[in-house]
């Protein structure tokens, strides 16, 4: 619990940097770019109390080194200072969701049992964006143990249109 809290926490506080500065897109590719690149071993690194401070600032200025806003590059030794580095990845993905809705682009994954066609795929975001009245990014997967349908999920929300699913509603029907 505590990593959430506080990724979405310090999201938020470099989020509310972005907006001043009207580069919100730009802080997004650099956090996505940098926890790319944040490893296991990095996190180990980090964690470490016997690793010395000048070790770890060296593989702050490696990942960020010009390639991001001067902001981020502040925002990851204070991470450093406050003993957070090692949420970045959660901060990371906090904001890109906090982007996300600020843009008006949501994120959902569609399960099938096989691979959807193109012209579904295309019919499938032309109704998402419709219904929610906002752009998606589509993550698609198949999954051999649906029988057939589809599982779509929007955050916290599941629709689930799959045969299993229908077949299941049915028997508690008569069973009740």
């Amino acid at each position: 619990m505590l990593v959430k809290t506080a990724g979405q926490k310090y999201a938020k506080a470099l989020f509310e940097i972005a907006v001043a500065k009207k580069n919100v897109d730009e802080f997004k590719k650099a956090l996505n770019l940098i926890a790319r690149e944040f490893s296991d071993g990095l996190i180990r690194l980090f964690k470490s109390p016997d690793a010395p401070v000048k070790d770890k600032e060296s593989v702050i200025n490696t990942l960020a080194g010009g390639k991001v806003p001067a902001e981020i590059n502040k925002f990851l030794f204070i991470l450093l200072e406050k003993k957070r580095i090692i949420y970045f990845k959660e901060i990371a993905e906090a904001f890109s969701a906090l982007a996300d809705a600020y843009i008006g682009l949501g994120k959902a994954e569609v399960v099938t049992a096989l691979p959807l066609p193109a012209a579904q795929r295309e019919r499938l975001l032309a109704a998402l964006e419709k219904k929610r009245n906002m752009k998606f990014d589509i993550t698609y997967a198949v999954s051999p143990n649906l029988l057939g349908g589809i599982i779509i999920k929007i955050g916290n929300e599941v629709y689930d249109g799959s045969i299993r699913n229908s077949l299941s509603l049915i028997q508690n029907r008569i069973l009740k």
